[in-house]
């Protein structure tokens, strides 16, 4: 995982598939801060309990329960609302269409990823809106803290220029393979 140099969060989920996910804005962190804290804590206490193991296939279960325990039978509407917004600050990238950055919501509906990857991403996705609610404005103190502390890693590059390295990276390094790889005739 790395964060580019406007704290958007690219994360790997296959060989194929790469995500970047935009912070949440401000208005939208104050409208939804309760539920969101709640989420928060809930995720710290199963990182304490069992390094949270779970928490890549739970994290938007659990942030529908705390949705429903706050919102009570008009959950749904907050709950659609959370998700809707997070879905519109992702945009994806698949290998089998040259990296091109495209919305979370179109890859969907052209059956780019499928379900397992749409879950992943949304936990992954939820738990880092939670984790960045710490350095909310952007703070550097903050992130370089959150760097210190974990296998997330920060690039001076901005997504684009990413995307664009990563593709050279990696045509570099299977050309490299190859080289080590074949057998002199």
């Amino acid at each position: 995982m790395f964060f580019d140099k406007n704290f958007n969060l690219i994360e790997h989920i296959t060989d194929d598939i790469e995500v970047c996910f935009k912070p949440i804005t401000r208005a939208f962190f104050k409208r939804y801060y309760k539920p969101f804290s709640d989420l928060a804590g809930r995720l710290n206490v199963q990182i304490a309990e069992n390094g949270g193991a779970l928490i890549q296939q739970t994290a938007i279960l659990d942030l529908e329960d705390v949705i429903h325990k706050q919102f009570g039978d008009d959950y749904q509407t907050h709950f659609n609302g959370i998700i809707s917004e997070i879905e519109r600050t992702i945009l994806v990238s698949i290998a089998s269409r040259d990296k091109e950055a495209i919305p979370f919501s179109v890859a969907k509906k052209e059956k780019l990823i499928d379900e397992d990857d749409c879950d992943l991403i949304l936990n992954t996705i939820i738990f880092f809106s939670c984790l960045l609610l710490g350095i909310l404005p952007k703070n550097d103190a903050g992130l370089k803290f959150l760097l210190e502390q974990s296998s997330i890693h920060s690039t001076s590059l901005s997504y684009t220029e990413w995307r664009k390295s990563s593709a050279t990276s990696k045509t570099a390094e299977t050309t490299e393979k190859k080289k080590k790889t074949s057998i002199p005739t």
